[in-house]
């Protein structure tokens, strides 16, 4: 990724934190229109861990390589939430 594109998703986030926050505070929508910081800070951290580590593996592994890993992983996550019901 480019650092532009990264600078965009951040003002976008920023701005999607800010504006729910505020609607929030407002008591506009369905309480609680706030999001959790917690998971959004854990999903960033792990998008960000991924993004580094994808971008540093892509020279070592192949790209089958790389989609069966993502697909794996990708599958036990609905796997998980499907019989979590």
């Amino acid at each position: 990724m480019t650092p532009l594109a990264l600078a965009a998703t951040l003002t976008t986030s920023v701005t999607g934190l800010a504006a729910y926050s505020a609607l929030d505070a407002a008591g506009v929508g369905t309480a609680p229109a706030a999001p959790f910081r917690d998971i959004g800070l854990a999903l960033g951290v792990g998008g960000l861990a991924g993004g580094l580590l994808g971008a540093r593996l892509q020279h070592r592994v192949g790209e089958g390589a790389l989609l069966t890993l993502l697909g794996t992983v990708a599958t036990a996550t609905a796997l998980t939430h499907l019989l979590r019901g």
